[in-house]
């Protein structure tokens, strides 16, 4: 099937910091993924996922096969605002971290907005 696009599945949706007692349940495991999954963070402001500055990350299932629960690293810098957030992703499961909403953080000289930036989808790739 030249030219076949498989869509993404939605395994979770929501518009969460991640805090450290925060936990997305994925509707299927990273393990029956084809290739693992995408973690789609955007921009929030008063109470609202803005539907801008969409920054999306690739996991592959390999890593989460090999260092299940491990932490992992993501950060953005844009126009407007650059984050690090830091999730501990496991088979079934993505858990947060207290540095996740934090918005006085300063690292390389740069000023964190991690308290600006919201987890609203994880797709199934």
């Amino acid at each position: 099937n030249v030219g076949y696009v498989r869509q993404p599945k939605l395994l979770w949706s929501g518009k969460w910091f991640m805090h450290e007692d925060q936990v997305c349940e994925l509707a299927e495991p990273v393990s029956a993924q084809p290739h693992g999954i995408i973690v789609h963070w955007q921009l929030y402001q008063d109470g609202v996922a803005k539907g801008q500055n969409h920054t999306y990350f690739f996991v592959p299932k390999s890593h989460v096969a090999r260092f299940p629960g491990d932490g992992c690293d993501f950060s953005s810098i844009s126009n407007s605002s650059a984050f690090w957030k830091y999730l501990y992703i496991s088979d079934t499961t993505i858990r947060g971290n207290s540095i996740n909403d934090d918005s006085s953080r300063t690292v390389a000289g740069v000023t964190l907005s991690n308290n600006k930036f919201v987890l609203t989808e994880v797709l199934g790739v």
